[in-house]
């Protein structure tokens, strides 16, 4: 999906087709924010790294679960903007047709 989004964005950029264009271009960042592995994924791996240490681990824990669930928010609030902006995209370029 993450290719077909910037495939999508990339036709959008060299061949505009109205209003459409701007939601294809606007949907690819979206949605690579919407999969990025910088936030959570991240952080699992960390919290996973402390398996054999209990003490640190629940430390650790305290502070994880509030910044995991915000990022994880960010996530599901930018993948559904994408999704909004393909489905807007696809209803415009077919009712243009």
């Amino acid at each position: 999906m993450v290719v077909l989004s910037a495939l999508l964005a990339s036709v959008a950029l060299v061949q505009p087709v109205g209003p459409a264009s701007a939601l294809l271009i606007a949907s690819a960042p979206l949605y690579l924010i919407g999969v990025s592995f910088a936030f959570n994924i991240a952080m699992n791996h960390r919290l996973e790294a402390l398996r054999d240490q209990a003490e640190q681990a629940a430390d650790s824990w305290r502070t994880y679960v509030p910044r995991w669930s915000f990022w994880n928010n960010v996530r599901t609030v930018a993948s559904t903007a994408a999704a909004a902006c393909f489905l807007l995209a696809g209803l415009l370029l077919a009712s243009s047709g």
